[in-house]
């Protein structure tokens, strides 16, 4: 006698509906799968990818969509490669948005002098112009404030704007009456306001010998500012057993001119910079940065400072940087590390 076979219909529903399950399952778990390895690789595909192919396609062509690339600083044709790319830009009087979070350690050792210059000029003055920008931001609404305070009230955001700029540039508010407020706003137009970037490129030049020194290699600093808190800055091989002072390290090079800009701008020992800066605009409204390079003879104790400054505007052109007020828009904008 054959064995019957249970054919009932409830078991193939259960049959295909576990099929059904597992290949849903399955289906998630490989989706999900996919998706981290795409997630993992695409968090380092920026170094996986060689300084020409960012350099030539990436930063031309606007192709990737993240906002900080990485070059590699074990590439001994880097320097030489940033001033081919630097000098394929077709219109030499606009400044790439392009901002390096910090500088090649690779410029310490280049040897040609006028590729040393071009390449720290190239990385610098994207990061001053970008500041100077905000500042300017800063101080035209400042003048739209002062223009209209007299004749009429101000709204709560202009004096919760004047209170942030107060703090921000050192202005002291004796107190929240209308008189004080006036009084903080003519200070304040005396202070927010840019430095010329000639004059920025030649302290940061001399201060770091275009590039070399070890405190901008270990620590971004571009200006050799002082600070007293050994665990914020790097102590100076040379400095005596007496003395206490560090030399300031940030996180950016953007992060070190914004020091600069807070120093040059609220720092007594920079008054007398303010001062010819604010008589300038009062004239004809432009700032003559020869004019304005004696006034920074207390940046340093060096003797002649002011035209060991000068020789080296004068000497390299530096002028020429202050008539650079406009990023191209061919090129979006982006930070890059060199690691």
């Amino acid at each position: 006698m054959s064995k019957k076979i249970n054919t009932d219909p409830i078991n193939f529903v259960r049959i295909v509906e576990f099929i059904h399950r597992f290949v849903f399952k399955s289906t998630v778990i490989a989706l999900l799968f996919v998706l981290f390895l795409f997630l993992f690789f695409y968090r380092f595909t920026d170094k996986i990818f060689s300084n020409d192919y960012v350099l030539n396609t990436m930063l031309k062509t606007n192709i990737y969509s993240r906002q900080c690339l990485y070059l590699h600083e074990d590439d001994p044709e880097l320097i030489t490669k940033l001033n081919d790319f630097y000098g394929s830009v077709e219109n030499k009087n606009l400044v790439l948005p392009v901002f390096f979070n910090n500088m090649p350690i690779g410029l310490a050792s280049i040897k040609d002098i006028q590729l040393k210059k071009n390449t720290y000029i190239n990385i610098l003055l994207p990061i001053l112009l970008k500041v100077q920008k905000s500042v300017l931001n800063e101080r035209a609404r400042l003048i739209e404030i002062n223009s209209r305070m007299i004749n009429e009230p101000l709204m709560a955001e202009d004096f919760a704007f004047i209170d942030a700029l107060a703090e921000k540039y050192n202005v002291k508010l004796k107190n929240d009456d209308f008189w004080t407020y006036v009084d903080a706003v003519d200070e304040l137009l005396l202070r927010v306001d840019v430095i010329p970037a000639s004059i920025a490129l030649g302290i940061s030049a001399k201060e770091t010998g275009w590039g070399s020194s070890r405190f901008l290699q270990e620590g971004n600093s571009l200006f050799s500012q002082w600070t007293f808190d050994e665990s914020a800055g790097i102590i100076p091989l040379g400095r005596e057993a007496h003395q206490k002072h560090v030399v300031k390290k940030f996180d950016t090079l953007e992060d070190a001119v914004r020091s600069f800009y807070t120093n040059i701008n609220t720092h007594n020992g920079y008054k007398e910079f303010r001062e010819q800066r604010r008589r300038m605009r009062l004239s004809d409204g432009t700032l003559n940065a020869k004019r304005l390079i004696p006034t920074f003879f207390r940046y340093s104790t060096e003797k002649d400072y002011t035209e060991m400054l000068r020789a080296i505007i004068v000497n390299n052109s530096l002028e020429r940087f202050d008539n650079y007020t406009t990023f191209s828009t061919k090129y979006r904008n982006i930070c890059l590390t060199v690691l």
